[in-house]
């Protein structure tokens, strides 16, 4: 079923230009963008010296470290390049549950094309994952600003909700695909029964820039519920009866803020930065205040 549509005004599209996503690490990309990379190039960013070999261009020499030590040495200058960023976008059932008027994965959806306008607004590489228990589908690498429409068709079109979360199928899958290290998104409400601890470790391990966003619904937050009640899993289809107590929905809360407390120490551990909103945020202060700091600059 089609997301709501995805849209930002012109004036909140030019307070966003202004922003641009953080990658605390020199980048690798593969065509000329915005961002200093490890790589060298041409660029006036002088980054070292080398000997000179046979065949090396002689407009690289430094003649003045020539004329003092009688030595031909090369110039190195930081080559600027693209930031290959990866968005992926959790499309199990438990993101299409809502309470209000957007569901997590539409929220999700949107907040995914806004940084994706970002990128691409850099001359940055931009592709969107939907995932469940594994990828399910993907844009590949998009560039340029004028590539945010099909992008926003993708993210508006999600496939069929997936079965439950598996966060370590799906980035083992996804690091055997990326071979372009770059940054990564990952837009989730991170209730895999399996735990995010493996996949999140093997992602930074394979040395890709990890940033998280964790997505709830307010009611998930903060339920206000009373009596008796036969709670179904949305993923596995597993139920339960309940008496919503004062006590028990106490107990609730705390592990919701206890989740939410290991995540983030989690991230801290591996540095990977944690983000978490809810889904009746205004959106505009979720990307211009909420991310600054942290994803964004």
């Amino acid at each position: 079923m089609p997301s709501a549509p995805i849209t930002f005004d012109s004036g909140f599209l030019s307070r966003m230009e202004r922003l641009e996503l953080v990658s605390r690490r020199l980048t690798r990309g593969s065509t000329h963008g915005l961002r200093r990379s490890v790589r060298t190039g041409s660029s006036q960013e002088f980054a070292d010296f080398r000997n000179y070999a046979p065949g090396d261009d002689l407009r690289a020499v430094d003649w003045n470290a020539y004329a003092r030590l009688d030595r031909l040495f090369l110039k190195l200058f930081e080559e600027e390049t693209d930031l290959p960023v990866s968005l992926l976008i959790d499309n199990s059932a438990s993101m299409r549950w809502q309470s209000g008027d957007v569901s997590k994965l539409q929220f999700a959806a949107q907040l995914a094309a806004a940084l994706g306008y970002l990128a691409l607004s850099h001359l940055d590489r931009v592709g969107a994952w939907f995932f469940g228990s594994q990828l399910q589908r993907d844009t590949g690498f998009l560039r340029g600003k004028s590539s945010i429409h099909p992008l926003i068709a993708f993210l508006q079109n999600p496939p069929p909700p997936a079965d439950a979360t598996s966060l370590s199928k799906t980035i083992h899958e996804f690091v055997r695909r990326i071979r372009r290290r770059g940054l990564v998104v990952i837009l989730s409400d991170f209730l895999d029964p399996a735990g995010y601890e493996s996949a999140l470790r093997e992602l930074a391990g394979n040395h890709f820039e990890v940033a998280l966003i964790q997505i709830l619904d307010p009611a998930e937050i903060a339920p206000t519920l009373q009596g008796d009640w036969l709670l179904r899993d949305s993923e596995t289809g597993q139920t339960e009866r309940i008496v919503a107590s004062p006590t028990l929905l106490q107990v609730y809360r705390d592990r919701v803020t206890s989740f939410g407390s290991e995540l983030t120490a989690f991230g801290n551990r591996h540095r990977l930065p944690v983000h978490r909103f809810s889904c009746d945020e205004r959106f505009e202060d979720v990307l211009l205040r909420g991310l600054r700091g942290g994803l964004l600059k």
